[in-house]
């Protein structure tokens, strides 16, 4: 794991982005978001959003007052990630948890193991799928990248679960970014994505390269959104 990876932003909407490497691609974005990670000696937590990509998860901390607090961002690669579990507990946020080990070429590392937990606010069933996929991919063959984004061919995924409730979105193109952002010297990188009244993220009729939330996803067909059918 890493803190504060190299970030980026999506010219249209403003939102903070993980900068991709090359071979690697974004696939999803989970907005309302709790972050836990716990070490020996400490316990760094936040709210934002939770990004897949084909080969870690990024966590990036909601711009407000303790925005630069511990951390701005983490990146959990998915080589590094042990035993991911998801929870429903009785009472409380259902949680997605694992072990993750340092990861000494990092800028910045963490040079411990420790557990991170993903708390959603509403469904994940879409954010699930995407994982679980990718991760799968990555401890088969850690030497995996890609040269076309995954979901271009329209089976990827093939048929999901879709759970209106969960507001996760699927990128079916890479969205278009901007230079790097360095946050530590107070680049400002917008606000959260805003939604209406319906509860529609306002950005998604503007935003070239992904699909709304799983009820909006509901409505496409399997050659706009590998996801649905």
């Amino acid at each position: 794991m890493a803190l504060n990876p190299v970030l980026t932003q999506d010219v249209h909407t403003k939102q903070l982005l993980p900068l991709c490497d090359s071979g690697e691609f974004l696939l999803m974005h989970r907005p309302y978001t709790k972050f836990e990670l716990k070490i020996s000696d400490r316990v760094m937590k936040g709210s934002g959003d939770t990004f897949v990509t084909t080969h870690r998860i990024v966590f990036v901390k909601n711009k407000d007052k303790k925005f630069n607090e511990q951390f701005s961002s983490l990146s959990l690669p998915y080589a590094l990630i042990d035993e991911p579990r998801f929870r429903q507990p009785v009472f409380g946020s259902n949680y997605l948890e694992g072990v993750i080990k340092p990861d000494s070429s990092a800028t910045i590392p963490i040079k411990e193991t420790g557990m991170f937990y993903i708390y959603f606010d509403r469904g994940c069933g879409m954010f699930l799928k995407g994982f679980y996929m990718s991760y799968a991919r990555i401890r088969n063959n850690p030497a995996y990248t890609v040269n076309a984004h995954p979901f271009a061919s329209g089976s990827e995924l093939g048929s999901a679960f879709v759970d209106p409730n969960d507001p996760t979105h699927v990128y079916i193109a890479q969205p278009e970014t901007s230079d790097p952002v360095d946050v530590s010297k107070g680049d400002e990188p917008g606000e959260s994505a805003e939604t209406d009244a319906e509860g529609t993220n306002k950005d998604d009729k503007k935003h070239p390269g992904w699909v709304g939330g799983a009820s909006q996803a509901a409505k496409t067909s399997t050659s706009s959104c590998p996801l649905c059918f």
